[in-house]
């Protein structure tokens, strides 16, 4: 059980003795507020020619202005603070939303880059094979041509009636036998 606390104050030049569980300094932080509140009726100059009655009733109405004031105040920020939290809820779920849409989209992103690089290795391959092809073809094209010149100097010679040695002729002409010589 929390015991009394006691505190002498000065209100309005009269000393008072307070009991409570509040501390003393809270005590006094209470009688200061009713002296201020004395101290700013008595600054207007009707109000000092009044009765005792109607000053203590004045001092009454203007603390009870004052809670009536605080109360606004505080019902007023737990309304405000009720509506900070929905936000705040309402952001919370849009944050997890976002980052459900963003964990997709970098899936989604690594995927097509996975198949990106597996099109780009078979794009490789492909232009390997064109490149390769591309070097058989001028080869055969380059042997045809070949093979068409020795045709070509065959043929004149036939012509000419003019037979070259086996030295003059080339190796694929004489049937691939090396230094074999062949007919006269």
């Amino acid at each position: 059980m929390d015991s009394k606390n006691y505190a002498e104050v000065l209100i309005d030049g009269n000393v008072y003795t307070l009991a409570g569980v509040e501390e003393k300094s809270y005590f006094q932080k209470v009688a200061a507020y009713i002296n201020e509140k004395i101290d700013q009726l008595k600054s207007q100059p009707a109000f000092t020619k009044q009765s005792d009655d109607y000053r203590n009733v004045m001092v009454e109405l203007n603390i009870a202005d004052d809670y009536f004031k605080a109360m606004d105040k505080l019902n007023a920020m737990e309304a405000q603070k009720v509506d900070m939290e929905r936000e705040i809820y309402s952001l919370k779920h849009e944050l997890v939303s976002t980052q459900m849409k963003l964990e997709a989209a970098l899936r989604s992103l690594d995927d097509f880059q996975r198949k990106q690089m597996g099109q780009e290795a078979e794009l490789k391959k492909a232009l390997s094979r064109v490149k390769v092809s591309e070097e058989l073809a001028a080869a055969a094209k380059e042997s045809e041509e070949k093979a068409a010149a020795v045709m070509a100097a065959s043929e004149a010679a036939k012509n000419a009636e003019f037979t070259p040695s086996v030295s003059q002729i080339p190796l694929s002409q004489k049937g691939g036998h090396g230094n074999r010589k062949g007919k006269r």
